[in-house]
């Protein structure tokens, strides 16, 4: 007979810490500095806790920063062909930080990234493709990394206030 190790104490797994690993991974996978979005829940939290927010709003400010960025996958092939290498730190950062509401912004931000590593003429053509769509190509990533993050959300039964909120992510 066959002896078997004895059972953990405790096999389960909270879905905070599933939720950590997930935003570990989406960190690397958007090259945003690893923890990032740990760090923004945690701060969040914080502030939310000193302003004396109520617990089950303190669970959706915990994992909203979590499940922000799962949508990144959506969008992945093409912000690769627009941009070159999305994941590059540098970039990934100002696009994270660029206000495509602004004129000034996102135009300085594909200028500078549009069609990188490619010849002249492509990246004019990638330009003149977003001013000929007014920027409703970019709208349409945004929204698909949304939808992607929502069914993230409802998949894993966080709710109606969590899967809202995640629309509002991207808005200024």
């Amino acid at each position: 007979m066959v002896q078997r190790a004895p059972a953990p104490a405790s096999t389960s797994v909270r879905l905070a810490e599933i939720m950590a690993a997930f935003s570990l991974a989406t960190d690397i996978g958007t090259g945003i500095p690893f923890e990032s979005m740990l760090r923004v829940a945690l701060m969040a939290v914080r502030l939310g806790e000193a302003h004396g927010v109520r617990d089950d709003e303190l669970a959706t400010t915990y994992y909203l920063p979590l499940l922000a960025l799962t949508g990144c996958s959506a969008e992945s092939r093409t912000s690769a062909e627009m941009l070159g290498d999305e994941t590059d730190p540098r970039v990934a950062h100002q696009w994270t930080y660029t206000d495509m509401a602004k004129l000034r912004e996102m135009m300085g931000f594909l200028f500078r990234h549009i069609g990188a590593g490619k010849p002249p003429l492509a990246r004019a053509a990638y330009m003149a493709g977003m001013m000929a769509g007014g920027g409703k190509n970019l709208a349409e990533l945004d929204r698909a990394h949304c939808e992607v993050a929502q069914r993230v959300a409802r998949r894993l039964g966080f709710g109606e206030a969590v899967e809202q909120s995640i629309w509002h992510v991207y808005e200024r």
